[in-house]
């Protein structure tokens, strides 16, 4: 069974109960995390975080309207850092004695603790077009966006310590 056919019946549910369609999308997020948590706890094992992380962030946006549509501009800058203790491997029963311990994979979950707790820097921009597509009443959008990563510390078994991406998304909305 796939996340997003279990979505849908619990929708058609929700909906056939007299809920809004946005009540039906929040409860649709909850059964989706539930879904996700029931599937984790099935197995045998599982890792303990205790971590926190702060994430303090800036935009401005600008928006420009123009004869055929609106333009919007935007900028972001966020700084993160955590803290925590590392995982803890942990199962819900202990194996017996016939029995072999479960696998561990300590150096990815080290990796990921040593991501997660960085202290770093993002800053990022975003130019979006909006807009009726000719001859159709479709609202359309374009928008090419750009993120830079930067963590301010580099970790032995990590490869770099920052990271770009670049996204273009094309939609209409209905």
């Amino acid at each position: 069974m796939t996340v997003q056919r279990y979505g849908k019946t619990v929708a058609t549910q929700l909906q056939s109960k007299g809920l809004t369609v946005n009540e039906c999308c929040q409860s649709l997020f909850v059964a989706i995390i539930n879904v996700v948590v029931t599937l984790t706890a099935s197995l045998p094992q599982y890792n303990a975080w205790q971590l926190g992380v702060a994430v303090p962030s800036l935009s401005a946006t600008r928006h420009l309207l123009t004869s055929k549509g609106v333009w919007k501009l935007s900028l972001t800058a966020s700084y993160q850092k955590g803290n925590g203790d590392p995982y803890t491997d942990l199962t819900f029963a202990d194996p017996s004695d016939r029995q072999t311990a479960p696998a561990t994979t300590p150096a990815w979950l080290w990796r990921e603790y040593q991501y997660i707790v960085a202290p770093q820097y993002t800053i990022g921009g975003s130019v979006a077009y909006a807009f009726i597509f000719p001859h159709t009443r479709l609202k359309t959008h374009v928008r090419l966006a750009a993120t830079h990563r930067k963590a301010n510390q580099t970790y032995e078994y990590n490869i770099g310590n920052d990271c770009t991406s670049l996204a273009l998304a094309v939609g209409c909305t209905f």
